[in-house]
């Protein structure tokens, strides 16, 4: 049986499947907020809009799949972590290339 979220530390290591879920839910809630920070202040063009909120859909989507599968299967193989590290890598890819691309601050910590 699982040890409920709130019974244990938020940063807790016990299973890398896990925390990479969470780890993902926290740059979730960052790249959400820098969106919407943007869209206000007006400095995305109207065309990266829609493609930056559906990136974000899906970064949520596969969390919640990821979650998923990691309750049902308890699995921490690295196959697991790998698919996961695998679609980060292309959301990431994709929300930057529509956040500005060449022009973004964080293309420097992708490289």
């Amino acid at each position: 049986m699982a040890i409920p979220i709130w019974k244990k530390q938020f940063w807790q290591i016990d299973q890398p499947a896990s925390y990479l879920i969470r780890l993902r839910w926290v740059a979730f809630i960052f790249v959400t907020f820098a969106c919407l920070l943007a869209l206000k202040l007006q400095l995305l063009p109207q065309i990266s809009r829609i493609p930056l909120m559906s990136g974000l859909a899906i970064l949520a989507l596969s969390n919640l799949i990821y979650h998923y599968i990691q309750n049902k299967t308890r699995s921490d193989s690295s196959g697991f972590i790998f698919i996961q590290m695998s679609v980060d890598l292309l959301l990431l890819t994709f929300i930057l290339h529509f956040s500005g691309g060449p022009e973004n601050l964080f293309l420097m910590i992708y490289i």
